[in-house]
């Protein structure tokens, strides 16, 4: 998918919304940017991992949580409403 946008005074570029949903990019995400010896210039999300998702993976073989929430709750118990 190739679409074109014009930088402005400030040097800002609005990337279309197209590519947004494309990318998976949602506003407020943090990007990276790079550029190749071509000078195209490539436009990457940084996937953030949640704090307690990085650390599930350690566990899967030994308890059988399918998400940090589900970890935290056996830990900690129930909430009461």
């Amino acid at each position: 998918m190739v679409r074109q946008g014009r930088v402005s005074a400030k040097n800002q570029v609005t990337l279309p919304a197209a590519l947004m949903r494309a990318a998976r990019i949602k506003a407020g995400a943090t990007v990276e940017f790079s550029v190749d010896p071509h000078g195209r210039i490539t436009v990457a999300p940084i996937r953030q991992i949640p704090a307690i998702e990085q650390f599930i993976g350690i566990w899967r073989d030994q308890v059988p949580y399918r998400t940090g929430e589900d970890l935290v709750e056996d830990l900690r118990g129930p909430l009461d409403p």
